[in-house]
């Protein structure tokens, strides 16, 4: 009998366990964004060092720093003129595109994941993308000096590859040179065509 009164105990002490840890384990329903007295949205925020509602610590800082430069020199005056080389057209330019937001990949389970690898931590130095429906025409690459060696040429040849397979032409240029918004433009319609 006093074994049965334990065995009872037990099973009653289990449940309740299980039943707060499942309690736990329930999704919180996400907060939603407030209106400000001003009509604008109010996000609702976290501070640092603190916690968030899903119960993950968020370090007091990081250790990071913004970059002093966003462009080499020699990307920051081709932009300047590739903008100009476009102003007024059908297109616009973006710099400094991630393959992975750029390409779809079509694959799934283990080739899928080689892929992904293949664009993690890759992008395109400018892309351009017709201005009506935001539909990316045109890769530019800018090549310098380091792209002669080995290693360079190698993830190169992959980018290549990977523009080839979605069908997306990609223009590589010069980047020791200095571009003319009207050569540039003449460049960018054949690369269009």
């Amino acid at each position: 009998m006093e074994f049965l009164a334990l065995l009872l105990l037990a099973a009653v002490i289990w449940f309740v366990a299980w039943f707060r840890r499942k309690a736990a384990r329930k999704p919180q329903p996400r907060k939603r964004l407030r209106s400000a007295p001003s009509g604008k949205v109010a996000a609702v925020r976290t501070t640092a060092g603190g916690t968030t509602a899903e119960g993950s610590q968020i370090p007091a800082s990081f250790p990071v720093q913004a970059k002093q430069y966003f462009f080499s020199r020699s990307e920051g005056q081709f932009y300047e003129t590739l903008l100009e080389a476009l102003q007024g057209g059908p297109y616009i330019a973006f710099p400094n595109v991630r393959l992975n937001d750029l390409m779809m990949i079509k694959a799934s389970g283990g080739e899928r994941q080689a892929v992904l690898g293949r664009l993690r931590d890759k992008h395109v130095d400018f892309l351009i993308v017709a201005r009506a429906q935001y539909r990316p025409v045109l890769g530019i690459e800018l090549d310098g000096a380091s792209h002669e060696n080995d290693q360079q040429q190698y993830r190169d040849a992959v980018k290549d590859t990977l523009f080839a397979s979605a069908r997306l032409p990609l223009l590589r240029l010069d980047a020791r040179r200095l571009y003319r918004p009207a050569e540039l433009s003449k460049l960018l319609k054949s690369a269009l065509t």
